[in-house]
């Protein structure tokens, strides 16, 4: 297909959409698909998409990771959502119940991306699909594992499947944080880690709660210092390690072997996956590669192109 076929192609299959999510906050996001029509919802039942979730301060329309991969994957014939979440853009104001509220990567709280996720998963539902397959990269990746596992949790508690009939098929996890307040606290740079907390910590006692800052560890970003406690310091409370492997959804995890080098939390996190890894799960570590996969990211492409090719029909 030549450049200027796949722009046509690309520009007739796109459909803006949004979501409201249980707290009142607006999402949008690009629906590529060249069977769906907005007006007749007519969707093969069986056929499945792609749900993409953008890392911290990354977006929906952006050049990101998650973006080239979802390009990668239309390409061949997949339908592909990619989304915002509440974490998209490093800050911005955002309407929510009623009112008004500064979000983004600084501000939000990683509790409440399951809301996020959910209101995507009943949009994909209410419009005729029937499988869906979750991808996110970097804390978006976080995020779809945060969601399996609470999702799972709440069939357990309330016997039901809380999607109804929408299956969950698998899931591609690249480069998800392993955000265990213990391993910050025991690494090399713990002292760095002591010292930011202690900061945030002064900043929340003289009511500068939405102030930001710059912080530089575990990685450098603007944020605000109940973001900075509620991400870094809720013990172990998003540490995957401590529960993925409850989770009964096959899941490709992948990352860089050079972010492994670099961050040594990361690092002792993925070796527990590694050592404990269960049986529908895979860990793929792309040599040399960055946490963004920079030169590297045909590399992730192709692998999320094989892992995808069993669920095409």
């Amino acid at each position: 297909m030549n450049p200027s076929t796949h722009r046509q192609r690309n520009y007739h299959a796109c459909h803006w959409v949004q979501v409201a999510t249980c707290d009142g906050l607006r999402l949008d996001g690009l629906l590529h698909d060249e069977a769906w029509d907005a007006t007749a919802k007519s969707i093969e039942k069986d056929r499945p998409v792609i749900l993409l979730m953008h890392g911290a301060g990354a977006n929906f329309y952006g050049p990101s990771l998650i973006n080239r991969v979802g390009t990668h994957l239309f390409r061949l014939g997949w339908p592909v959502l990619r989304v915002n979440n509440r974490g998209h853009d490093g800050w911005h104001v955002a309407f929510r119940g009623g009112g008004v509220t500064q979000m983004g990567a600084a501000f939000e709280r990683l509790e409440e991306s399951l809301w996020d996720v959910q209101a995507w998963l009943g949009w994909i539902q209410r419009n005729g699909y029937r499988r869906v397959i979750l991808a996110g990269h970097s804390l978006g990746a976080f995020k779809i594992l945060y969601a399996l596992s609470q999702l799972r949790e709440q069939s357990r508690v309330e016997q039901k499947q809380p999607l109804h009939d929408l299956k969950i098929e698998t899931a591609i996890a690249i480069s998800p944080p392993c955000l265990s307040q213990s391993l910050f606290a025991s690494s090399g740079q713990r002292e760095q880690f002591a010292q930011t907390l202690r900061h945030c910590e002064t900043m929340l006692d003289r009511g500068e709660d939405e102030n930001i800052f710059r912080a530089e560890y575990p990685f450098r970003m603007l944020i605000s210092p109940g973001c900075y406690l509620n991400k870094y310091a809720s013990g172990e409370r998003f540490n995957f390690t401590n529960w993925y492997a409850n989770l009964t959804e096959s899941i490709l995890w992948i990352y860089g072997g050079a972010e492994l080098q670099s961050h040594e939390a990361l690092s002792r996190g993925v070796q527990i996956l590694e050592r404990d890894l269960v049986s529908h799960h895979r860990l793929l570590i792309v040599p040399e590669a960055d946490h963004f996969f920079t030169g590297t990211s045909r590399d992730v492409c192709l692998a999320a192109e094989h892992w995808l090719e069993p669920f095409r029909v």
